[in-house]
């Protein structure tokens, strides 16, 4: 047991009897169990009771047992002095407020059928504790939260982004470079890929973006991929050009060791998406404007396809030759960074200048991006929930990395659902 659920179970009007005697004798009628408190202070408020016929309006505090209300110190807290209903699982110790006023404890009867399946979702080992339920959950119902989780994701990516433009004094460039090196990361590298880009500011990438020489310099010198003396030539003249910029502007390059490359497909190898990234720095001068303000997602698609210099041609790494082939961007990968980085800008922006028709712009533009197709969106399918388009794809990311992980079934539509019949 524990008080989230004694919350949910209040919250709904799932027990029963929903009048009766206290423990002090009085009989009680339960008339509105309140509108829960999101904020600091009583879990309900303007709850409303009838107390040997005298009603009363006011605050509810919910606790597993009465004694807890002493071990929060609520007793000794004024902001608890209007509460009208102490609810509990367990009643072991009357209740007084500040002022020495006695408090009314109601336990509460949860239904053991419900309990029974909460146990149930809590103690489910499978990749979600929901499952084997989902196949009886209303369409129409399931539709609205995939919607809800869709916009809650992109709410708190424009957070996210909201949150290094105060770090970066409203740089909306620097902030889009940040998150795009970390995509091009994605989905072992994303950590490194963000390092770097905090560690080469984007006025540096700028003022040498004529130069695809100098910019690779800055990428893979300062990616530490760049010190082996038995390189050759091509690294070689990278490294000198690099120890200079990094002189120029103070760079400590990362240690080569946080690059990641095992179980990953030579076309993701950090070598390869940092040479596609100089390529793109150089040959897009006007990039997050372009990405903002494009209609077109071929357009947009068409900006991110560069081919890296020709070294890259025929290897995936400094000094490893492989099978010659152009390392393109690939077509995938770039729906990938629409998806995840340039929509989620668009909404971000829109939010941030208070544009709710940009806003839906945004989300109307995933719905036309192809589905993600990976180990989450795979899964899901399975169980039969839809995956039509980038939106679909978004909303079900977010419930399994925001909802089923931490099995916050109380807080999801869909356990809600099951919960409540």
């Amino acid at each position: 047991m524990n008080e989230q659920f004694l919350q949910f179970i209040w919250k709904n009007a799932l027990f029963e009897p929903r009048e009766g005697k206290l423990s002090t004798g009085e009989y009680i009628i339960i008339r509105k169990v309140g509108n829960e408190n999101h904020d600091a202070g009583p879990d309900f408020n303007n709850a409303r009771i009838i107390i040997d016929g005298t009603l009363w309006v006011g605050n509810v505090e919910i606790h597993i047992r009465s004694s807890d209300w002493y071990r929060h110190g609520h007793h000794q807290d004024p902001v608890y002095e209007n509460v009208i209903l102490h609810v509990v699982y367990e009643h072991d110790r009357d209740t007084h407020t500040l002022s020495g006023r006695n408090v009314p404890v109601f336990s509460l009867n949860v239904p053991a059928e419900i309990y029974g399946q909460y146990y149930a979702l809590m103690n489910h080992k499978g990749w979600i504790p929901c499952a084997a339920h989902l196949s009886r959950i209303d369409p129409l119902a399931l539709d609205l939260w995939l919607r809800e989780l869709l916009e809650e994701r992109m709410e708190k990516k424009a957070a996210g982004i909201r949150n290094d433009l105060a770090q970066t004094r409203g740089d909306w460039e620097e902030v889009f470079y940040h998150k795009l090196m970390r995509a091009y990361g994605n989905p072992v590298n994303a950590e490194p890929f963000e390092r770097l880009a905090r560690s080469v500011p984007w006025k540096v990438v700028l003022k040498h973006r004529d130069s695809l020489k100098q910019l690779e310099a800055l990428l893979f010198g300062q990616a530490g991929m760049l010190e082996n003396e038995s390189f050759e030539s091509y690294a070689q003249e990278l490294n000198k050009e690099y120890h200079h910029l990094a002189g120029k502007y103070q760079l400590k390059p990362l240690p080569a060791s946080v690059w990641h490359y095992a179980r990953l497909r030579p076309v993701h190898f950090p070598p390869v998406r940092m040479a596609q990234l100089a390529a793109l720095f150089h040959r897009r001068p006007h990039l997050f404007r372009n990405c903002l303000e494009m209609e077109d997602m071929k357009g947009i698609t068409d900006m991110f396809r560069v081919e890296p210099s020709a070294y890259w041609s025929d290897h995936y790494r400094f000094g490893v030759a492989s099978p010659a082939g152009k390392k393109w961007t690939g077509e995938v990968f770039m729906k990938y960074i629409i998806s995840n980085v340039i929509i989620p800008f668009r909404y971000a922006y829109a939010a941030f200048h208070g544009k709710e028709e940009g806003k839906q712009k945004a989300l109307k533009m995933l719905e036309q991006q192809p589905p993600e197709k990976h180990r989450i969106t795979r899964n899901w399918e399975k169980l039969g929930l839809p995956n039509d388009h980038a939106a679909a794809s978004q909303a079900l990311i977010h419930l399994k990395k925001e909802y089923c992980i931490f099995k916050k079934c109380l807080n999801c539509h869909i356990g809600r659902m099951i919960l409540t019949g």
